[in-house]
Protein backbone atom coordinates (compact mmCIF):
# COMPACT_ATOMS: atom_id res chain seq x y z
CA UNK A 1 0.00 0.00 0.00
CA UNK A 2 1.54 3.15 -1.09
CA UNK A 3 1.58 6.33 1.04
CA UNK A 4 0.23 9.71 0.64
CA UNK A 5 2.50 12.39 -1.05
CA UNK A 6 2.88 15.48 1.17
CA UNK A 7 4.11 17.69 -1.26
CA UNK A 8 0.99 17.26 -4.15
CA UNK A 9 -0.77 17.79 -0.56
CA UNK A 10 0.56 21.11 0.10
CA UNK A 11 0.76 22.54 -3.06
CA UNK A 12 -2.93 21.81 -3.72
CA UNK A 13 -3.64 22.45 0.05
CA UNK A 14 -1.60 25.89 -0.48
CA UNK A 15 -3.71 27.03 -3.69
CA UNK A 16 -7.05 26.37 -2.07
CA UNK A 17 -5.74 28.64 1.14
CA UNK A 18 -4.70 31.59 -1.33
CA UNK A 19 -7.96 31.30 -3.56
CA UNK A 20 -9.60 31.53 -0.34
CA UNK A 21 -7.74 34.47 1.14
CA UNK A 22 -7.75 36.44 -2.10
CA UNK A 23 -12.07 35.94 -1.36
CA UNK A 24 -11.38 37.38 2.09
CA UNK A 25 -10.70 40.57 0.34
CA UNK A 26 -14.16 41.01 -1.30
CA UNK A 27 -15.73 42.50 2.68
CA UNK A 28 -12.58 44.91 3.19
CA UNK A 29 -14.96 47.72 0.81
CA UNK A 30 -18.17 46.82 2.35
CA UNK A 31 -16.86 47.11 5.67
CA UNK A 32 -14.74 50.59 5.08
CA UNK A 33 -17.62 52.04 3.15
CA UNK A 34 -19.98 51.30 6.74
CA UNK A 35 -16.48 52.23 8.89
CA UNK A 36 -17.48 49.33 11.15
CA UNK A 37 -13.78 48.98 12.02
CA UNK A 38 -13.63 45.47 10.71
CA UNK A 39 -11.75 46.13 7.76
CA UNK A 40 -8.46 45.20 9.60
CA UNK A 41 -10.15 41.56 10.52
CA UNK A 42 -10.53 40.73 7.09
CA UNK A 43 -7.22 41.94 5.57
CA UNK A 44 -5.48 39.86 8.60
CA UNK A 45 -7.22 36.96 7.91
CA UNK A 46 -6.72 37.54 4.00
CA UNK A 47 -2.85 38.52 4.76
CA UNK A 48 -2.64 35.19 6.33
CA UNK A 49 -3.80 32.64 4.20
CA UNK A 50 -2.43 34.38 0.92
CA UNK A 51 1.19 34.32 3.19
CA UNK A 52 0.63 30.61 4.71
CA UNK A 53 -0.98 29.37 1.07
CA UNK A 54 1.62 30.71 -0.74
CA UNK A 55 4.71 28.67 1.55
CA UNK A 56 2.48 25.59 1.35
CA UNK A 57 2.64 25.89 -2.55
CA UNK A 58 5.88 27.10 -2.56
CA UNK A 59 7.07 24.35 -0.32
CA UNK A 60 4.74 21.45 -2.43
CA UNK A 61 6.00 23.02 -5.78
CA UNK A 62 8.04 19.61 -7.03
CA UNK A 63 4.81 17.19 -6.91
CA UNK A 64 4.13 14.40 -8.99
CA UNK A 65 2.13 15.52 -11.60
CA UNK A 66 -1.06 12.54 -10.76
CA UNK A 67 -3.59 12.49 -8.32
CA UNK A 68 -3.77 9.30 -6.64
CA UNK A 69 -7.55 8.09 -5.16
CA UNK A 70 -5.85 7.93 -1.73
CA UNK A 71 -4.54 11.82 -2.00
CA UNK A 72 -7.62 13.09 -3.65
CA UNK A 73 -9.65 11.89 -0.76
CA UNK A 74 -6.96 13.57 1.79
CA UNK A 75 -7.14 16.35 -0.34
CA UNK A 76 -10.99 16.83 0.04
CA UNK A 77 -10.79 16.23 3.46
CA UNK A 78 -8.16 18.57 4.56
CA UNK A 79 -9.69 21.39 1.97
CA UNK A 80 -13.54 21.11 3.86
CA UNK A 81 -11.37 21.42 6.90
CA UNK A 82 -9.26 24.15 5.65
CA UNK A 83 -12.23 25.64 4.25
CA UNK A 84 -14.58 25.73 7.24
CA UNK A 85 -11.18 27.16 9.64
CA UNK A 86 -10.84 30.21 7.38
CA UNK A 87 -14.83 30.82 7.40
CA UNK A 88 -14.79 30.66 10.57
CA UNK A 89 -12.06 32.99 11.23
CA UNK A 90 -13.44 36.24 10.97
CA UNK A 91 -16.42 35.37 13.31
CA UNK A 92 -14.23 34.20 16.31
CA UNK A 93 -12.06 37.80 15.70
CA UNK A 94 -14.58 40.04 15.82
CA UNK A 95 -16.33 37.95 18.64
CA UNK A 96 -19.23 37.62 16.89
CA UNK A 97 -20.14 33.63 17.27
CA UNK A 98 -18.61 31.48 19.67
CA UNK A 99 -16.43 28.57 18.69
CA UNK A 100 -19.16 26.45 18.22
CA UNK A 101 -21.16 28.99 15.99
CA UNK A 102 -18.50 30.28 13.95
CA UNK A 103 -17.65 26.67 13.38
CA UNK A 104 -21.57 25.72 12.37
CA UNK A 105 -21.60 29.20 10.65
CA UNK A 106 -17.91 28.08 8.63
CA UNK A 107 -19.82 24.45 7.77
CA UNK A 108 -22.91 25.58 6.93
CA UNK A 109 -21.00 28.16 4.25
CA UNK A 110 -18.83 25.28 2.67
CA UNK A 111 -21.83 23.07 2.36
CA UNK A 112 -24.03 25.50 1.00
CA UNK A 113 -26.81 24.88 3.38
CA UNK A 114 -27.89 28.57 3.87
CA UNK A 115 -28.30 28.23 7.17
CA UNK A 116 -27.12 31.30 9.14
CA UNK A 117 -26.29 32.32 12.72
CA UNK A 118 -25.55 35.87 12.03
CA UNK A 119 -28.27 37.84 13.93
CA UNK A 120 -30.06 40.45 11.55
CA UNK A 121 -28.48 43.43 12.78
CA UNK A 122 -24.66 41.45 12.21
CA UNK A 123 -22.12 44.11 10.38
CA UNK A 124 -22.68 44.01 6.56
CA UNK A 125 -19.61 43.28 6.07
CA UNK A 126 -19.81 39.94 7.99
CA UNK A 127 -23.21 38.85 6.09
CA UNK A 128 -20.92 40.00 3.05
CA UNK A 129 -18.51 37.50 4.04
CA UNK A 130 -20.60 34.63 4.76
CA UNK A 131 -21.72 34.74 1.09
CA UNK A 132 -18.26 35.16 -0.55
CA UNK A 133 -17.64 32.68 -3.61
CA UNK A 134 -15.04 30.85 -1.94
CA UNK A 135 -16.66 30.33 1.29
CA UNK A 136 -18.77 27.73 -0.92
CA UNK A 137 -16.85 24.94 -1.88
CA UNK A 138 -14.10 25.49 -4.06
CA UNK A 139 -14.30 22.49 -5.96
CA UNK A 140 -16.36 22.56 -8.95
CA UNK A 141 -17.09 18.96 -9.74
CA UNK A 142 -16.21 19.33 -14.06
CA UNK A 143 -18.73 18.33 -16.30
CA UNK A 144 -16.25 16.58 -19.00
CA UNK A 145 -17.33 13.32 -19.96
CA UNK A 146 -14.53 11.61 -17.80
CA UNK A 147 -13.58 8.77 -20.61
CA UNK A 148 -10.92 7.03 -18.97
CA UNK A 149 -10.61 5.72 -15.12
CA UNK A 150 -7.39 3.92 -14.57
CA UNK A 151 -6.60 2.55 -11.33
CA UNK A 152 -8.92 5.23 -9.83
CA UNK A 153 -7.33 8.37 -11.79
CA UNK A 154 -9.97 10.03 -13.99
CA UNK A 155 -8.69 12.49 -17.10
CA UNK A 156 -11.23 14.34 -19.36
CA UNK A 157 -11.36 13.63 -22.88
CA UNK A 158 -11.78 17.11 -23.99
CA UNK A 159 -15.51 16.38 -24.10
CA UNK A 160 -16.27 20.30 -23.27
CA UNK A 161 -14.73 20.09 -20.18
CA UNK A 162 -11.68 22.30 -18.31
CA UNK A 163 -9.48 19.11 -18.42
CA UNK A 164 -9.74 18.59 -14.47
CA UNK A 165 -7.96 15.59 -13.43
CA UNK A 166 -10.73 13.87 -11.55
CA UNK A 167 -10.87 11.25 -8.89
CA UNK A 168 -12.61 8.19 -9.30
CA UNK A 169 -14.55 6.27 -6.85
CA UNK A 170 -12.41 2.89 -7.85
CA UNK A 171 -9.93 1.65 -4.58
CA UNK A 172 -11.35 4.28 -2.29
Amino acid sequence: MGSVRTRLLLYLLGWTAMVDGAALILPVPVSVADDDGLCWIFAFSAATLLALGGFAAWKGREHPERLLVREGACFLVGAWILLTVTAAMPYLLTGTLSVADAWAEGVSGVTTTGLTLLAADAPRSLICDASRPAGEPAFVVDAADFSTCNGGICRSNGGGGSGFLGIGAVGI
